[in-house]
C-alpha cells in the first residue's frame, strides 16, 4: 500500500510515544545496517539532541526522543538504495519508519532529511523536520564539520553531472537557512553546542 501521502509536510502533533534508542537498533539490525552508517547516524542523532536540548531549555514545544529516533533512523535505507538504486533511500526509509514504528513524525523526519524547502516549512510545527535535515547536513561520515565542509565533500563525492551539481548547491542553500532559523532561536550559532566555536 502506498503510504507517501503521510509524509506531506502537515503538522504532525507529538501524541504517539517515540521510538526508543534500542528500538531504533534493532532496526538498524533487521536492516543491516553497515557499521559506517550507523556511525553516521549516530552523530547525527548527537547534533540533533543537542540543539533539541538546548530550544528545550527555552521552552520550545518538540519532542527530543522524536527528533533523537528520527535521526537514528534517518538513513536505514541507505545502504538498499545503493544496492537497489530504482530507490530513493528517504522515501523508502520513510516507508520502513511508518511501517515497524507507525510513528508518523519521526518517518516525516526521515523523508525530509535530505530535502526540505523552507517555503514550505511552518514553525513550530516543522521543527523535527528541520533539525534532522539540519543534523545531517553537519556530519561528515561521523565527523562534525561545517555546512562549507560537508557540502564541498559531496560535490566531490556525487556531482558527476551538472544536474547534481545544482542539486547539491540547492540542498546547501536550504541547509543554510535552516542554520539560519536554529541560529535565531537559539539566539547563537549552532556551534556553540557543538565544541566547534
Amino acid at each position: 500500500m502506498n503510504r507517501m501521502h503521510e509524509f506531506i509536510l502537515e503538522p504532525i502533533p507529538y501524541t504517539k510515544e517515540a521510538p526508543s534508542r534500542a528500538l531504533c537498533h534493532m532496526l538498524w539490525d533487521e536492516y543491516t545496517m553497515p557499521n559506517h552508517i550507523r556511525n553516521h547516524s549516530t552523530q547525527v542523532a548527537f547534533v540533533a539532541e543537542r540543539i533539541a536540548q538546548a530550544l528545550s531549555h527555552i521552552s520550545y514545544p518538540l519532542c527530543i526522543e522524536s527528533i533523537v529516533a528520527s535521526a537514528l533512523l534517518h538513513d536505514i535505507a541507505k545502504m538498499y538504495c545503493i544496492e537497489n538504486p530504482s530507490y530513493r533511500h528517504n522515501e523508502l526509509g520513510a516507508l520502513w519508519v511508518l511501517e515497524k514504528t507507525e510513528h508518523r513524525l519521526v518517518a516525516q523526519g526521515v523523508y525530509y532529511h535530505n530535502y526540505l524547502n523552507p517555503e514550505h516549512i511552518t514553525l513550530p510545527y516543522h521543527i523535527l523536520p528541520v533539525i534532522v535535515m539540519y543534523a545531517d547536513s553537519r556530519v561528515q561520515h561521523a565527523d562534525i564539520v561545517s555546512l562549507e565542509e560537508r557540502y564541498a565533500d559531496l560535490l566531490i563525492r556525487y556531482g558527476t553531472t551538472i544536474e547534481r551539481r545544482k542539486h547539491i548547491a540547492l540542498v546547501k542553500e536550504q541547509a543554510l537557512t535552516m542554520e539560519k532559523w536554529i541560529t535565531s532561536l537559539l539566539g547563537e550559532h549552532p556551534d556553540t553546542l557543538l565544541s566547534l566555536s
